[in-house]
């Protein structure tokens, strides 16, 4: 928390950093010495972890690209992962609710960033939630393209593969509907 917050009561912005894979929540925490940055710009921070732990659901840690630590931030669709992986429900509205009613926060003041899948989880969120994440978007050409050739060539290599081993339980055209760039 920022000085500000916790000393003069002060309601700070807030941004919610998304991890990426195979990380958790505390990846950024430990190795990016953003705190420093935000306590002094009277910022609050948010890390989420990149997916649901413990459930021991058939399958979920039998591949570093699926599972724990591999949410997507995308909500699932089928059984069993349905129930529990709804890791865009809880960025884009469960952990909002709690850092607003918990947290002293600027609810209309509001961002969220990324890295690797958790980049690519933040435009999602972002991009169909413009009037409830409230951000600036200075977006050039080349790294749309870049982003683009990316999450397309991850959608080859990772998705098709773990589609392969049947462990995803998605249908079949559904990162193309949660891709940022669709």
């Amino acid at each position: 928390m920022p000085p500000s917050a916790v000393e003069d009561h002060a309601e700070c912005p807030v941004l919610y950093f998304l991890s990426g894979l195979t990380c958790t929540q505390d990846n950024f925490i430990q190795k990016s010495c953003f705190q420093q940055h935000a306590a002094k710009h009277g910022i609050v921070v948010v890390n989420p972890d990149t997916s649901p732990r413990g459930l021991n659901l058939p399958g979920e840690d039998d591949h570093w690209d699926f599972g724990s630590g591999a949410g997507f931030y995308v909500d699932a669709t089928e059984a069993p992962w349905s129930k529990n992986y709804k890791m865009y429900s809880y960025v884009t509205q469960e952990l909002p609710k709690l850092v607003n009613a918990n947290l002293p926060v600027l609810p209309n003041k509001r961002g969220i960033f990324g890295h690797s899948m958790g980049g690519h989880g933040a435009l999602i969120c972002a991009l169909k939630n413009l009037a409830y994440i409230n951000l600036y978007l200075h977006l050039h050409l080349y790294p749309i393209q870049s982003i683009a050739h990316g999450v397309r060539r991850l959608s080859m290599d990772i998705w098709v593969e773990t589609r392969r081993h049947g462990k995803i339980g998605m249908p079949q055209n559904w990162l193309l509907r949660m891709l940022a760039i669709h």
